[in-house]
């Protein structure tokens, strides 16, 4: 589950092994997950551990990081709609389940750190969980 929470971390879509994903996909989002805990000071552990901790503000920020990096937020703090929906098209996701998550969390709301949290929390609402 653990590592289910990471690969579903960076960007929605990186399942290895998933026929959708190139080399370079993979290649990307592991630069954007080193970076983004690099610029939040932590480490794989406490990412892993402490991933569903709604109040640690470095994870938010480390959440919001890959959501910017992977463009599907953009600098503003808003969803972008066609970025999020191409990263989990390359999912094995139902596209009526996709347009689900999108309508459902492209209008969240929040500011700073707390937005990258809260779009997390609601696309894992929708996340097919194994």
């Amino acid at each position: 589950m653990k590592t289910i929470v990471i690969l579903f971390a960076i960007s929605f879509v990186a399942v290895l092994g998933h026929p959708e994903l190139t080399d370079e996909d993979i290649a990307k989002h592991k630069e954007h997950h080193e970076s983004c805990m690099n610029e939040n000071g932590l480490n794989e552990s406490t990412v892993v551990n402490k991933w569903k901790d709604d109040n640690d503000e470095k994870l938010n920020c480390y959440k919001t990081c890959l959501l910017k990096k992977s463009g599907t937020m953009n600098a503003d703090g808003k969803i972008d709609v066609e970025v999020a929906r191409a990263n989990l098209e390359k999912k094995d996701i139902a596209s009526e389940k996709i347009e689900e998550m999108i309508n459902a969390c492209k209008d969240v709301t929040g500011t700073g750190c707390e937005m990258g949290r809260d779009v997390f929390k609601c696309f894992m609402q929708f996340y097919p969980q194994e």
